[in-house]
């Protein structure tokens, strides 16, 4: 976990160290409130929302790409390491705020299964 962290975090400072002004509105480090082990770091810029999910119970992170349309964004799994590939509506309800609908969960591989059952709504807060 360790070494995946620091992989994440070298990720995010040379992504946010190339342009300090691209820094949106919704920029930061967020915990789901449903399960605080799991945070995700939102980057946007120009309507491309990124985010790192970073889940510490199974060691894993994901990663999610999409375009902003005023507060809400539709964006899919990006990376070739996880076991579903998934999409989610992200709608952020003010600049600390956030709820996260899962459209789609598709295990890729025979055995794993989705977190969540599709529909569910996953809220979220920014700590930092």
């Amino acid at each position: 976990m360790k070494k995946l962290l620091k992989i994440a975090v070298f990720v995010l400072l040379a992504i946010t160290s190339v342009n300090a002004n691209a820094a949106g509105a919704y920029d930061g480090i967020w915990q789901v409130n449903q399960n605080p082990g799991i945070v995700i770091s939102i980057h946007e810029n120009n309507g491309t929302v990124v985010a790192f999910v970073l889940d510490n119970k199974y060691k894993g992170f994901d990663t999610i790409l999409g375009a902003l349309n005023g507060n809400t964004a539709i964006a899919s799994s990006l990376d070739n390491y996880s076991v579903t590939s998934y999409s989610y509506k992200v709608v952020f309800t003010s600049l600390t705020t956030m709820y996260m609908e899962q459209l789609s969960c598709r295990p890729l591989y025979t055995g794993n299964t989705c977190y969540w059952p599709n529909g569910t709504i996953i809220n979220a807060s920014k700590i930092f």
